[in-house]
């Protein structure tokens, strides 16, 4: 049998042309390059709705291409490089090359071989995309009425209907007619949600293939027509508003998301809609969105390192060489024209990908420029709060952060005002892991402790971890259509806001309000201030108040290497991985050997505490001893994880019983498990997946739990979260959440916990917590962060030379220059800083900028 399915990053024909259907007028936001703009109080962000009218041309071909698109489509594909390779897969009989080539020659001989392949079964279904979509609708003019006839009844087959209505289903959360379409229903009669607009899976990957189908079948098949309607006003109408409310190009939830395939199925939806109804969302200056999205991935690139670096939410850093990238990228500069994105994706596959990837996302037309002098090596992305910060073009250059972002649910963080600090490798990271399971998830991962920002610690709470900024007090999937929709609720989901930016030739200046990420009963006032000078510096000040003094404010900075502090060691809570310094200087080093000197000027009296670190060697006759017993894990909802399996160990180096082993089902599992002197007994039994896995485990086969957790890990399949818990890396109010890893990791467990092994781990092991030695409602912090590429940089000479009720003043002596910057303590957020060269010119003089100040 011949698998075929759609490549995984087919996007959309991006071809000009004219539309066969009018497009309604676009819902747009106003001002349209500032959506921070309209953030002060009031209702929010509201966009004027207008719907378009819906209708599915009645020729063929429509997915993707259409009889006035055509044209372009085969110029591109004969002076494609790919052209050779698609040609190939034709001879070798390829259903989809075969369709496509029909379109573009006329000749049946080629439909005929896709046809028989569509309707003798040798096309298997894909994961995400289905072939045979495509393949009828492109070889649509070439069936005899019979073949037609059981073509529609195939295609059909693979719509997933709702089985109540059977009607296709277009949304998560509407079915029609169940749910009346929201252009017919008043606004204050509209459901809580009509679609998942911020968790892009589900209307760009789930509900998908469902789309192609529909608007293939359109005409054919009763119902099809209407479902595209459906899917349009269910699912495809909100992100559309979103996009034109973000229009900066930046990713609002958890960032590794955007490189997956995921932007490239957002362009493939949009692509037919403009195709198949002339609805055109692709329209760059109108909706400029998508096309500056490839601007942004530029600015998080390492191109030295061949990876791109952000990590904000959810996911890991991705590197260059996955398939993921050069798509969202090629496709990104063609519609936006932008020859620095298209510098970027060469650079990364000079060969270019598969031939569908080339025939309709690239447009080759497009010159490459690599970045220089003429692009600013800084940018504000002000819809999601984000501004990056580069020393440079050339490499390798120093990247830095900072993020004031509004909550947009799911893969979303509570890391408002949150830096990361990138040298070669991470230097101050984003922590932790998005792995299975949640209780590295909910106990540190998604809490404001495992974030470069400000945590706020009530003594007195049930959960003093509870008190930091807040996370998911109300629920919001969909940004304007729905009751409950961000924008319609925008009090409650405005978290934080960037105030300032200015970029100039020495130095990058960012300011911003965070305190609405927490509750006012814990938090008045958090203005975080940072200035990033190009020759390796970043500086951070932080205006912070809270109701009460005894509420502990903590200044977190993350770090992959065990930091060196300066000063007297006050206190050892656990020896060597939870101690307080009088210090005034943390010294860490990347994975790289990059350096971070993380100098504290404010608070004049604080301390400086260390945590982290790993314990690899912890022995399995540690192990506390439990007799034969019971569980019922994952009972509750299959997100939820819940009921963890926790086995404990006495520890050493406090004398209390700690959580050395912690095991997760996320389907409802009858466990049985005994630990003896001599062995670990385990039982799983999941009815649901009609599995059970059972073992003995003899301790005196072990070294260490650690290789016990291993050799567990292995054993269960990925449906269980394993966790190794012995340390400090992921603390948390008297807990390490541990990440949990798949089989097939805790096979490469050198790779995935390096700290086991004494080696430097990326996600950040280690944080320094400053805390104001004298409890206070007000305090400033003031950190001078210098970044090297070795010890044998200059350092540099950092200082206090002010501090008054009204201002902080911090002096910088480098590479032959003195960098004097000057922070309002109260009252409007600014400063001041001067630049003097080793020669006495003054190279800047200049109150820090207001407003948002952006060079293009």
């Amino acid at each position: 049998m011949l698998r075929q399915s759609l490549p995984v990053l087919v996007l959309g024909l991006l071809l000009a042309g004219p539309s066969p259907a009018a497009a309604g007028e676009a819902g747009t936001i106003a001002p349209a390059a500032t959506p921070e703009a309209v953030k002060p109080a009031g209702p929010g962000p509201m966009p004027n709705i207008v719907w378009e009218k819906v209708e599915v041309r009645r020729d063929h071909p429509r997915l993707l291409i259409n009889k006035d698109t055509l044209p372009a489509l085969t110029a591109r594909v004969n002076q494609s490089r790919k052209y050779g390779e698609f040609m190939k897969a034709v001879e070798e009989g390829d259903p989809l090359a075969c369709a496509l080539l029909y379109q573009i020659t006329g000749r049946e001989a080629y439909a005929r071989t896709a046809i028989h392949a569509l309707l003798s079964g040798r096309i298997t279904p894909g994961t995400i995309y289905q072939a045979a979509n495509y393949i009828f609708d492109w070889t649509y003019d070439a069936m005899t009425e019979e073949e037609r006839r059981q073509a529609i009844a195939k295609v059909w087959a693979s719509v997933y209907l709702n089985q109540a209505t059977g009607w296709p289903r277009c949304s998560a959360y509407a079915a029609f007619p169940d749910d009346p379409l929201p252009s017919e229903t008043p606004p204050a009669k509209w459901p809580r949600f009509y679609n998942w607009t911020f968790h892009d899976q589900e209307w760009a990957r789930r509900y998908a293939p469902n789309f192609e189908a529909v608007v293939a079948l359109a005409h054919h098949k009763d119902r099809a027509a209407e479902a595209v309607r459906h899917y349009w006003e269910y699912s495809l109408k909100d992100p559309a508003l979103f996009f034109d409310y973000l229009r900066d190009g930046s990713y609002w939830q958890g960032y590794y998301w955007s490189v997956t395939t995921r932007v490239c199925e957002i362009f493939r939806v949009f692509a037919i809609m403009k195709s198949a109804c002339g609805i055109d969302y692709l329209d760059y200056k109108a909706h400029p969105y998508l096309g500056n999205l490839g601007r942004w991935l530029l600015y998080c690139a390492d191109l030295g390192g061949q990876r791109i670096v952000y990590n904000y939410g959810d996911g890991e850093m991705v590197n260059f060489h996955t398939t993921r990238v050069y798509p969202a990228l090629v496709t990104c500069a063609s519609l936006s024209k932008d020859p620095h994105v298209e510098w970027l994706a060469r650079q990364i596959q000079p060969d270019g990908a598969d031939w569908f990837t080339e025939f309709f996302c690239h447009d080759p037309t497009v010159p490459e420029i690599g970045p220089s002098a003429s692009l600013p090596p800084s940018r504000a992305f002000p819809s999601t709060g984000l501004v990056v910060m580069r020393s440079g073009w050339k490499g390798p250059d120093i990247w830095a952060s900072v993020r004031w972002a509004d909550w947009f649910d799911m893969h979303t963080h509570p890391d408002v005002g949150s830096f990361i600090l990138y040298y070669q490798s991470p230097v101050a990271p984003d922590s932790g892991f998005y792995c299975p399971g949640n209780y590295h998830r909910n106990g540190y991962y998604q809490r404001t402790v495992a974030h470069n920002t400000i945590a706020i610690r009530d003594p007195a709470a049930k959960d003093p971890a509870q008190n930091c900024q807040r996370i998911r007090e109300k629920r919001t999937w969909s940004f304007a259509i729905g009751a409950d929709a961000w924008a319609r609720n925008y009090d409650d989901f405005h978290r934080g806001r960037l105030l300032a930016f200015e970029g100039h030739d020495l130095y990058d200046y960012a300011a911003g309000d965070g305190a609405r990420a927490y509750r006012p009963e814990v938090l008045k006032e958090f203005f975080r201030q940072v200035v990033f000078i190009r020759d390796g510096v970043f500086v951070v000040f932080d205006r912070v108040e809270t109701p009460r003094a005894e509420l502990e404010k903590r200044w977190l900075m993350h770090l992959v290497g065990e930091p060196a502090i300066d000063g007297k060691l006050l206190r050892s809570i656990v020896k060597g991985h939870i101690e307080d310094y009088d210090g005034s200087l943390a010294i860490s080093r990347s994975s790289r050997q990059t350096l971070v000197r993380s100098h504290t000027l404010l608070p004049a009296q604080h301390v400086i505490r260390k945590i982290g670190g790993a314990i690899p060697d912890v022995a399995t006759s540690t192990l506390v001893r439990v007799p034969r017993t019971t569980l019922r894990m994952g009972a509750g909802d299959p997100w939820d994880w819940s009921n963890p399996l926790i086995f404990d160990y006495n520890d050493p180096l406090t004398g209390k019983k700690l959580g050395a082993i912690c095991i997760q089902r996320d389907v409802p599992t009858d466990a049985e498990y005994e630990v003896t002197d001599a062995e670990l007994y385990l039982k799983l039994v999941s009815s649901a997946r009609n599995k059970t896995d059972e073992m003995r485990l003899k301790l005196a086969d072990y070294k260490s739990i650690l290789d016990l957790t291993r050799d567990i890990g292995q054993r269960l399949d990925g449906h269980a979260a394993v966790h190794y818990l012995p340390g400090y890396e992921y603390y948390n109010e008297g807990v390490n959440y541990a990440p949990a890893y798949r089989p097939g990791q805790w096979a490469q467990m050198e790779k995935m916990i390096p700290e086991v092994r004494g080696g430097p781990n990326d996600a950040g092991s280690w944080r320094i917590e400053v805390l104001p030695a004298n409890p206070a409602t007000r305090d400033c912090f003031l950190h001078v962060m210098r970044l090297q590429a070795h010890d044998k940089e200059p350092t540099g000479e950092v200082s206090l030379t002010q501090d008054t009720a009204e201002r902080a003043e911090a002096k910088i002596v480098l590479a032959g220059r003195t960098y004097q910057l000057a922070f309002n303590k109260t009252g409007e957020v600014g400063g001041h800083i001067r630049i003097t060269e080793a020669d006495g010119k003054v190279a800047a003089d200049r109150d820090f900028a207001k407003t948002i100040i952006q060079k293009d």
